[in-house]
């Protein structure tokens, strides 16, 4: 993640081959959240021609259900810049995801930020932990969590059975 510029509460940024701006919602959520913008946008914007924040506002106005779906957005982004999965498999990923609102909503933060928040524990495991002691990317690490989730007794028995450690 290369960040650009800052200005008022917006971050504008390149990340995962994609050029965005990263903003507070305000009044919709509280949730940080980031808009894919297009080179011309970019330009604008680091020129200081224009605000970082009148392309939000533009992108929000000219699609309604924003900024619903924008997380999805940034994680098939991630999906598809960090693996070769196909559109089919990222969406069975994101719908796995959304089965458990605290593990997708961590996943997400750490797709935005590229670092562990380590909120949520599972049988005594935070997804850095599993990253750091076995052969888990950070996908991996959160789909462990839900594995840990639903079946503890099984998920605990392959880690002490031996998922390779690093």
């Amino acid at each position: 993640m290369e960040i650009l510029k800052r200005d008022q509460g917006i971050i504008v940024l390149n990340q995962y081959g994609k050029s965005y701006i990263r903003f507070m919602a305000g009044g919709i959520s509280d949730k940080l959240y980031q808009i894919e913008i297009s080179q011309e946008e970019l330009d604008l914007v680091m020129n200081s021609s224009v605000n970082g924040e009148l392309i939000v506002n533009r992108h929000m106005n000219l699609e309604p259900s924003l900024p619903d779906g924008l997380e999805d957005r940034v994680i098939i982004d991630y999906l598809s810049f960090s693996t070769d999965y196909s559109d089919r498999r990222k969406q069975a990923i994101l719908d796995k995801l959304h089965k458990y609102g605290d593990i997708f909503n961590e996943f997400y933060y750490y797709v935005l930020r590229e670092s562990f928040e380590d909120g949520v524990v599972e049988s005594g495991y935070y997804a850095s932990k599993l990253v750091e002691d076995f052969s888990l990317s950070p996908l991996g690490a959160y789909n462990y969590l839900i594995y840990l989730r639903e079946d503890p007794q099984n998920a605990l028995a392959d880690l002490k059975a031996g998922l390779p450690r690093k």
